[in-house]
């Protein structure tokens, strides 16, 4: 029997969180059957075919599919091995699509690893990542620090103290009308979350929290700059029903709250890239937090 995740593999309509379970079996079949083909006429895959045939190694198959095995982060994965014509779509998706947000060569092979496997994978990412033509244009100029930098001191548990920002006005507005977004970063596994917002009304400043903290649990410390918002009278009110202390930042001196400046830096750096207008909405510390290996929108559809 088929494997039904390997069968559903598709290249050619890459959707980035939905995956088609409604096709018909026999269309899964011939999709499933044309890409086993592409791997076994794809010349760059003939040495890792004789790899498995004299079982040396860290090639296999596993359905009749040619994969790798190799350690990630510590964890073992098992990486489908890809054919050349499937590379382009691949690097594209996990670097210019909006879940990709045009990180650096660095994530991206980070990302790709846990999924696919090529020989010069890492070379064919850098290539790819230097040559983009929308990072050329619109990523930040690096510039030397003048000061040293110096790490955040991490508390000793998750969500002990955490660090508040807002980003906006936004322009233009998302189709339901948030201008605004509230980043929150946990100083202790740099977890970061991205709440859309209609206004900065202190309302809906703690109703974004809570909407985190019914998923997670009210950390001890948050940390934020002095925006009217954070010292309303019913944010004060909120404050003591959760059982948080507020620390707020220096005034007119962010670097105080780096750790969630720093995130803004990137959240905004994604949206100006992939201009995305519906969805703000969380940036990976995935394996940190929660502890399994996530899944990318460029595995989805193996």
């Amino acid at each position: 029997m088929r494997d039904r995740s390997l069968s559903s593999f598709s290249f050619s309509d890459l959707s980035a969180w939905s995956i088609e379970n409604s096709e018909k079996e026999t269309e899964e079949l011939s999709r499933s059957d044309k890409f086993l083909k592409d791997q076994i006429d794809c010349s760059d895959l003939e040495d890792a075919r004789k790899c498995t045939e004299k079982k040396s190694g860290e090639f296999y198959f596993r359905n009749n599919f040619l994969f790798h095995k190799e350690k990630v982060l510590g964890e073992s994965v098992a990486q489908l091995v890809l054919p050349k014509k499937y590379r382009p779509e691949v690097l594209k998706l996990a670097h210019c699509s909006v879940f990709g947000g045009h990180m650096g060569a660095r994530k991206i092979i980070e990302r790709i690893r846990y999924s696919f496997y090529w020989v010069g994978m890492s070379m064919d990412i850098k290539a790819f990542c230097k040559q983009c033509k929308d990072c050329q244009l619109r990523r930040r100029i690096n510039r030397k620090d003048t000061v040293p930098i110096t790490p955040v001191a991490r508390p000793e548990l998750p969500l002990q103290d955490v660090n508040i920002d807002i980003i906006g006005p936004i322009d233009p507005p998302s189709a339901k009308g948030h201008r605004y977004v509230l980043c929150l970063v946990d100083q202790h596994t740099r977890w970061a979350e991205a709440l859309p917002l209609t206004s900065l009304t202190a309302k809906a400043t703690c109703e974004a929290l809570l909407t985190i903290f019914m998923r997670t649990e009210v950390p001890n410390v948050i940390a934020s700059e002095n925006g009217t918002n954070f010292h309303a009278s019913l944010t004060q009110e909120f404050e003591k029903r959760m059982g948080f202390s507020p620390r707020f930042s220096t005034p007119l001196h962010p670097e105080s709250n780096g750790l969630v400046e720093r995130f803004n830096q990137t959240l905004k750096k994604c949206y100006i890239m992939s201009f995305w207008k519906s969805h703000v909405h969380g940036i990976r510390r995935y394996r940190l937090f929660y502890g399994p290996i996530e899944k990318y929108p460029t595995a989805r559809q193996v």
